[in-house]
């Protein structure tokens, strides 16, 4: 449980000799970790940021990464204009407020930091403070990497102390772990666009200024960050446009057996596209069939890089065996299409798509001779076909394959047909809804 900020508030004022050692270990704001972090410094600004973020999680009532973002935002505050050290001491302390969470599925009662972390994060704090920033990567380095479901501050830590050594490309790698770990992590975001910035790459962190503000749209305190981020890397609106996505189909697998479903009466969705092909890369908004996150969607702006000729694609982080994948093909006539993966380890998902500038018609099918009920799925049956269940559930059929020998019939809303299978004649609906039960043989292999 985190510490009422009475505690937190008492810790200022006490003397260290009185800190216990075996206070429980939940976040960067609880007793032990407060002590260790602060120690030799002045701990006013971190407990500034402490308040911010215990009230930012109370309100949330989760582990939410925007209140950490709201902890840097008061800690910064402090900053003197241009002092870019002071700067990144408060992404690093703001991340710190996270670095000693339990791994995932574990609780803070039978969980201890290991004591690399215990003494690697204070210390690559303190030789920042001082200016070591070779100190602070090397102390950083002695803790524990990011492992699946570990959070995201160590590998910012390095990220940041790179930068600092103005070793650009090793920071950039380290900011690939981070987005590997996570789809949204607002300080890694803050942190990349300033060193995109300082690089001369304006497109990139125009991008992840855009991303920042689409993720916190929810949270007005942070307004004034994310303003001024975008002011200072505003997106070329020359290079995107207007389109909808049309979703056309979507195809899983899992306990319960495959399936597919018709989505083509579904409504199009809003997206924005813009191409930068001297970086080699797709940028979308909007282009998401489902979400990871409660709130402005994470993948808000997903930058998807190119793969093969006219291909561009973006991995998602790998949770345990759970994995997924954007993908985006250009058409030979101009136009987009894509689908959106995921994988679990009970089965998967992929929903597929088609884009059009707005404007341009409705391109997908439009042949209502095969959607045999108003508002029905797009028959794939026909009379003569050997068909089965596209489930577990052998819809009443003795025998599969069966044949189509009658049909279609349209009945309460759903597409009907009169299906042989063994010694019985069935009336079996193809359709649930938008997903197919009844489906031809070979569809399933």
């Amino acid at each position: 449980m985190k510490r009422r900020l009475s505690w937190l508030l008492l810790l200022v004022l006490l003397p260290v000799h009185v800190m216990r050692a075996d206070v429980a270990w939940d976040d960067g704001c609880d007793a032990a970790a407060v002590e260790a972090i602060t120690a030799g410094s002045d701990r006013s600004d971190y407990a500034q940021g402490c308040e911010a973020y215990l009230s930012c999680e109370a309100e949330s009532n989760r582990r939410d990464v925007k209140c950490e973002l709201q902890a840097m935002q008061v800690m910064a505050a402090t900053c003197a204009a241009g002092d870019e050290a002071c700067q990144q001491l408060t992404l690093l302390l703001a991340a710190a407020m996270v670095a000693y969470e339990p791994p995932f599925g574990q609780s803070s009662y039978s969980w201890d930091p290991p004591q690399t972390l215990i003494d690697g994060v204070p210390q690559g704090l303190a030789a920042f403070r001082a200016g070591d920033y070779a100190g602070a990567l090397a102390a950083f380095q002695s803790t524990p990497q990011p492992e699946v479901f570990s959070n995201t501050s160590l590998p910012l830590a390095l990220a940041i102390s790179y930068e600092m050594l103005e070793e650009p490309e090793a920071a950039l790698a380290e900011f690939d772990v981070v987005f590997s770990v996570e789809f949204a992590y607002p300080l890694a975001w803050v942190a990349r666009a300033g060193l995109y910035g300082k690089l001369g790459r304006l497109d990139e962190a125009s991008f992840d200024a855009e991303a920042l503000a689409l993720y916190t749209a929810d949270r007005p305190v942070l307004q004034p960050l994310t303003a001024a981020l975008r002011d200072r890397y505003p997106l070329d609106e020359t290079r995107f446009s207007d389109w909808l996505m049309y979703p056309v189909m979507s195809i899983g697998a899992g306990s319960g057996g495959g399936y597919s479903s018709d989505l083509t009466l579904e409504p199009a969705r809003p997206a924005r596209i813009g191409v930068f092909d001297e970086l080699g890369v797709m940028v979308a908004m909007g282009l998401t069939n489902w979400s990871v996150d409660e709130g402005p969607n994470a993948r808000g702006l997903v930058i998807l890089r190119q793969t093969t000729e006219g291909d561009f694609r973006y991995d998602y982080p790998e949770y345990g065996e759970n994995s997924g994948s954007l993908w985006l093909r250009r058409t030979a006539d101009g136009f987009l299409e894509g689908s959106e993966g995921i994988s679990y380890f009970e089965g998967g998902v992929r929903w597929d798509f088609v884009l059009r500038p707005v404007g341009v018609d409705d391109p997908r099918p439009t042949d209502h001779e095969r959607r045999f009920c108003p508002g029905s799925v797009i028959s794939q049956l026909s009379i003569g076909q050997w068909v089965q269940s596209a489930t577990y559930r052998d819809l009443g059929m003795p025998v599969q394959p069966a044949q189509v020998v009658d049909g279609p019939y349209c009945l309460s809303g759903r597409t009907h047909w009169k299906v042989v299978s063994g010694e019985k004649t069935l009336l079996i609906a193809e359709n649930r809804g938008t997903q197919y039960q009844l489906v031809p043989a070979e569809a399933l292999g």
